[in-house]
């Protein structure tokens, strides 16, 4: 009986999730980042490139980057 539940499980998954997917556009981005690390400032300094592609028939009119900073310190 164990042989057959896998086997069932990954079919049933399978097919959920295609048909979960159908009516949505798997969109692409590839970027390049070049950062240098200053320890004795503590900075950040670099570059970023992006290459946005859009898979859906509905063109793409904005599109926003959001950059959020972190900070820590070895006294918290």
């Amino acid at each position: 009986m164990k042989r057959i539940i896998g086997p069932v499980v990954l079919f049933l998954l399978g097919t959920a999730t295609a048909v979960a997917q159908t009516d949505r556009w798997q969109q692409h981005v590839k970027y390049q980042m070049d950062i240098a690390m200053d320890a004795n400032s503590h900075r950040l300094t670099g570059k970023q490139q992006l290459a946005y592609t859009n898979n859906s028939p509905i063109p793409c009119t904005a599109f926003s980057i959001t950059c959020t900073g972190t900070h820590s310190s070895p006294a918290a």
